[in-house]
């Protein structure tokens, strides 16, 4: 099975910013990377005497975050290259559960939705947490790309599916819907602009008020914007940073590395930027996705 661009570039930018993943302080990140902090190897060293947590202790270069595992799940559980809701919640609980094959940090929705597994012995009934954070949206990228197609009933059907096995609740809902809008466009082959519009489509009043402030903000760098709406794992913050970056990055590239400088959860963002910057510039262009990246990864990719 081959690889969708959104798909691919949600693996890579997530593999390119977990070395440096979980660390709050933007000047130490520039410090440990001042050039290229991309696919940087995780070492304790990174985190010490600052804000952060040292999540990947076991993890190597090229190795896929949590999210990117959640990425990989779903890939792997399309059936006939569609999305099945039965395959896919097995196959979720299957790999992050308990005597699975994942081994590595836990988030919480995840840790949360397996433990309301326990007991439960049709595991398409499992209920997911009742959280709001960034692994809502984690496994979008294959879904979307195997469903560019569907009527919109069909497709965010599947979409509030897939974000109900790890987080139950109306705001997950909600910014799945945003994000998959956003992956959906630039499959499709919209500009940067159209993708935030249909992501903007999508929403509440409130997420709206978000968007439209990030999309207002592109004469500010990554940064700041970064720490102006929060750079923890909240739906409410990665977002609008996501979008602020696609508005205003040219390339692949610098889109992920703005995203790795900007700091805090850069893995839980870098799902959504990269599947959409992924699509927007394809793979191996003087703006996609670059090859050498692609080579970096660790997982196997074949199906």
């Amino acid at each position: 099975m081959s690889l969708n661009p959104l798909t691919l570039g949600a693996l890579v930018a997530d593999a390119a910013a977990m070395g440096l993943h979980w660390i709050y302080d933007q000047q130490q990140i520039a410090r440990v990377a001042p050039h290229e902090p991309e696919f940087r190897q995780p070492s304790l060293a990174h985190y010490d005497n600052v804000k952060g947590y040292y999540a990947h202790p076991t993890r190597r270069s090229g190795d896929q975050s949590q999210y990117g595992e959640q990425v990989l799940v779903m890939h792997r559980s399309l059936v006939d290259g569609a999305y099945d809701h039965a395959a896919y919640a097995r196959a979720f609980h299957n790999h992050f559960g308990y005597g699975g094959a994942y081994v590595g940090y836990i988030d919480r929705a995840t840790r949360e939705s397996l433990n309301n597994a326990i007991g439960v012995e049709d595991l398409t009934t499992a209920k997911g947490s009742d959280d709001v954070q960034l692994p809502a949206i984690a496994k979008l990228p294959p879904l979307v790309a195997a469903m560019l197609d569907a009527p919109d009933k069909a497709f965010f059907a599947a979409v509030d599916s897939a974000v109900a096995v790890t987080n139950e609740n109306e705001t997950s809902r909600e910014y799945g819907r945003i994000a998959a809008a956003m992956m959906r466009a630039a499959g499709r082959g919209a500009s940067a602009e159209e993708v935030v519009a249909a992501g903007r489509a999508q929403a509440g009043s409130e997420a709206a008020a978000l968007i439209d402030e990030a999309a207002g903000m592109t004469g500010t760098s990554s940064n700041p914007v970064a720490e102006h709406f929060g750079m923890a794992c909240y739906l409410t913050s990665g977002l609008p940073v996501v979008v602020h970056n696609i508005l205003l990055s040219q390339s692949f590239a610098e889109a992920v590395r703005r995203n790795i400088y900007a700091g805090g959860d850069t893995c839980g963002r870098a799902i959504l930027l990269g599947a959409v910057m992924g699509a927007l510039h394809g793979e191996g262009t003087e703006t996609g996705i670059p090859q050498k990246w692609v080579g970096y990864l660790t997982a196997d990719l074949s199906g």
